[in-house]
């Protein structure tokens, strides 16, 4: 018996983030930096988490797009002791910086979706009374729809309303019922964050300074399972199903030429064109050492969006983006500077996932051999 009832809403299938770190407090030197949560909020989209979204009328994986930063916000107002924003000024700052051309317009893609994070214990002075760490909502400018949502910062990423757990929350509601009018629970109208609210997971493979024995997730709701899911794998057989695919003849009929099996499984959009491809290379330097990322067959004069892992995970996923030439390649650089005297920090297997920010379409490599990232200190 099916638990979440569609409505008449649309649905963000393919959702464009835009960070928004927001507060004087940015420029503070906070504890967990703007730079930080990036790279905690992509190294989940860079997981299988969102895979089984494609259930609620195919939603596959979100990408970040854009990231800005907005220290100019004093938090002055209080209530009950704690700084408060109105979800109305939220709302201006947003467009605001769409007017300005710090961020992008929604006129840019239907399914861009701006996610606001606030600077430490800042509260929303409409949802103060009822505690709520967040909340996803919409609004219309120029003639647009606006999708949004607000995070609240916690300063932690694993106990009390960790700023993942609620990034993940918004981020799965804010898809599948962005305009409050879509995926619901029959019964009682809760979303299918608010049904895995209370419970915690950690993800161990994405460490931080902040978070080094993995950071702290919630489940969502999942109608086909009934149950709470944190997929940590791309299943085959969810695929076919969410997508009513007839998958007795294997899946060669649906393998994108060129792309991999886990671009179709994250995201099935338009098949990339063949020799849609990524490749890793490393060159050595007096400092330590250059990461080369060259890619093919990405669409011209947009961007990728990389994902950059070590394995053993000795760090979070570092975000990068990257322009594509009309000729459909780009090469990326990473210089590697490390003061490290651990001989184990010498060298690394590096895992890259890149998302071609036009399609959604993803390919992953990860480099053959051990590469070298990082020189001992010189005396």
């Amino acid at each position: 018996m099916s638990v979440i009832v569609s409505g008449s809403g649309k649905v963000l299938k393919h959702a464009k983030i835009v960070l928004v770190f927001w507060g004087a407090g940015w420029a503070n030197s906070p504890a967990i930096s703007a730079e930080e949560m990036a790279g905690v909020f992509s190294g989940i989209l860079a997981t299988p988490y969102m895979s089984k979204m494609g259930q609620y009328n195919g939603i596959c994986n979100a990408t970040i797009i854009r990231m800005a930063l907005d220290t100019s916000k004093e938090f002055t107002e209080q209530y009950h002791n704690t700084p408060v924003f109105h979800q109305s000024e939220l709302e201006n700052m947003i467009a605001a910086h769409i007017e300005d051309g710090v961020v992008p317009g929604p006129g840019i893609d239907p399914d861009v979706f701006y996610m606001v994070v606030s600077e430490i214990s800042v509260v929303c002075r409409e949802t103060a009374d009822e505690e709520a760490a967040g909340f996803h909502q919409s609004f219309t400018h120029g003639g647009s729809k606006v999708h949004y949502a607000w995070v609240s910062n916690s300063g932690s990423l694993t106990s009390g309303n960790m700023v993942p757990k609620t990034f993940v929350h918004e981020l799965v509601e804010g898809c599948s019922d962005p305009e409050v009018d879509s995926f619901k629970r029959g019964s009682d109208g809760h979303e299918i964050g608010d049904l895995c609210e209370d419970q915690f997971r950690t993800m161990q493979n994405i460490k931080t300074l902040n978070a080094p024995g993995g950071i702290v997730v919630q489940p969502y709701f999942s109608d086909v399972d009934d149950a709470c899911v944190l997929p940590t794998a791309y299943s085959v057989k969810s695929w076919g199903r969410f997508r009513n695919a007839d998958l007795t003849k294997g899946l060669r009929p649906f393998l994108p030429a060129g792309g991999s099996l886990r671009s179709l499984l994250a995201c099935g959009n338009t098949q990339p064109p063949a020799g849609f491809r990524i490749s890793i290379s490393q060159e050595e330097n007096a400092f330590g050492g250059l990461l080369v990322v060259d890619g093919e067959q990405f669409t011209p004069g947009k961007s990728v969006f990389l994902g950059i892992n070590h394995l053993p995970n000795k760090t979070v996923t570092i975000t990068r983006f990257a322009t594509v030439h009309p000729d459909g390649t780009f090469r990326y650089i990473e210089d590697f500077r490390c003061t490290s005297t651990n001989p184990a920090d010498l060298a690394t297997d590096v895992s890259i996932t890149a998302i071609d920010t036009a399609t959604g379409n993803l390919i992953s490599a990860t480099t053959s051999s051990r590469i070298f990232v990082c020189r001992p200190a010189l005396n």
